[in-house]
């Protein structure tokens, strides 16, 4: 099933990781937006590095620019690694057309050491096991540990929604897990 359109924004989250295999995460200092409309309660949680595709660049390339600009760490397109793919829903979407569709890479092979800047605060490096311990976006705590344990995922979250525990509605989509052409 396609779930992008003109409408839906495309973006990508690079979590860095160490030969320790732990994941550095960062702080977002604003909540997330798209066209003007944040999404509530999104800032001040940790969360890897990333931003919303530019006009005539590749994903890819979006994944590398924005995670200088967050972090001040360089990396080539070919050491990302892609994770998963998430389509977005956002709180009161009447529409069946996802909102955001998220491309998620991990990556080990960078040059510098990550620092806080205008967009994330001072990262850290934490072990698998504690991610849970942080204060996370609800859909994080359910998909972070799954990749970090090399799942590759594509999913539709409807961010609005939650089951009879109070967790995130998504969806497992079988659809193979690749860029845009």
């Amino acid at each position: 099933m396609n779930t992008m359109n003109a409408k839906t924004e495309l973006a990508t989250v690079v979590y860095l990781l160490d030969e320790r295999g732990r994941v550095c995460l960062a702080q977002k200092v604003s909540n997330i937006h798209k066209q003007g409309i944040q999404l509530k309660n999104s800032a001040n949680v940790w969360n890897g590095y990333g931003g919303k595709k530019l006009p005539n660049e590749s994903l890819l390339q979006t994944a590398i620019r924005e995670l200088f600009e967050e972090s001040g760490v360089r990396a080539y397109e070919e050491d990302l690694c892609l994770v998963a793919k998430i389509n977005f829903f956002w709180p009161d979407s009447e529409d069946s057309q996802a909102d955001m569709t998220v491309y998620f890479f991990t990556l080990i092979k960078y040059k510098g050491i990550p620092q806080g800047k205008k967009e994330m605060r001072t990262p850290h490096f934490f072990a698998p096991d504690d991610i849970l311990n942080l204060n996370l976006l609800p859909v994080d705590r359910i998909f972070l540990p799954r990749i970090l344990k090399e799942e590759k995922l594509v999913w539709d979250v409807y961010l609005g929604k939650r089951d009879k525990n109070n967790q995130v509605v998504y969806k497992e989509l079988s659809e193979e897990l690749d860029l845009p052409t």
